[in-house]
């Protein structure tokens, strides 16, 4: 592909986006609410009176907030073990999940359901500790530190996932413009050279070649 022609290609996967994504059903959004995942992604989820409720969530929230409490009320771990407890509670959940997000880990329910557990306690301790001080060191810390580090995860997973969908998407689409709805590898690059404004919703500006046109 020359330098115009990935131009161009970039301009269409615009296009592309915004047409589906308008198509997104409604009713999978509503599932997010509870789920955190798409659809194709439930395994990760508890079906609770027949909504997909997420498991992760459904573990640290309440162990969080019994921590939190039994924390305020002057109950737990003595405060000197914090600075030690604090950050190696978090570090089973956090291995797990850079794990999975660079491909070497595959996903478990149940290394889920531990490592999850583990890390409530520290964050309702850590809350405990920065409502009781706002500027805590040690809490501000274990965010900065494990929540850099999974935001940073994240975010190269993703940037990987598009670049290898780009290029599978480049190889199709050249390959086969049929595919997209285009007539002939020409008609897909005009396609790409019109403007923003000349195709309306249509992933693909021209009509569709027929079935028999395709045959």
């Amino acid at each position: 592909m020359t330098r115009s022609q990935d131009r161009l290609f970039g301009r269409w996967m615009v296009k592309a986006i915004t047409a589906t994504t308008s198509q997104v059903a409604l009713s999978d959004l509503r599932t997010m609410v509870w789920s955190h995942h798409w659809p194709d992604e439930h395994q990760r989820c508890v079906q609770v009176r027949g909504k997909a409720v997420c498991r992760r969530c459904l573990v640290l929230y309440p162990i969080a907030l019994a921590t939190l409490v039994l924390s305020l009320a002057g109950s737990g771990w003595p405060a000197r073990f914090d600075t030690l407890a604090l950050f190696l509670l978090p570090l089973p959940v956090v291995v797990d999940f850079v794990g999975e997000q660079l491909g070497l880990l595959r996903y478990s329910a149940r290394r889920q359901v531990v490592t999850t557990a583990l890390a409530a306690l520290a964050l309702g301790r850590s809350l405990g500790r920065y409502l009781d001080h706002h500027g805590d060191t040690t809490f501000w810390s274990m965010v900065m530190l494990y929540g850099g580090l999974c935001g940073f995860t994240l975010v190269c997973r993703h940037a990987r996932e598009a670049r290898l969908t780009r290029r599978r998407d480049e190889r199709e689409l050249l390959a086969d413009p049929l595919a997209a709805g285009f007539g002939s590898r020409e008609a897909f690059l005009e396609y790409l050279s019109a403007g923003p404004g000349e195709s309306s919703g249509q992933i693909a500006g021209t009509e569709p070649v027929s079935s028999s046109a395709r045959n």
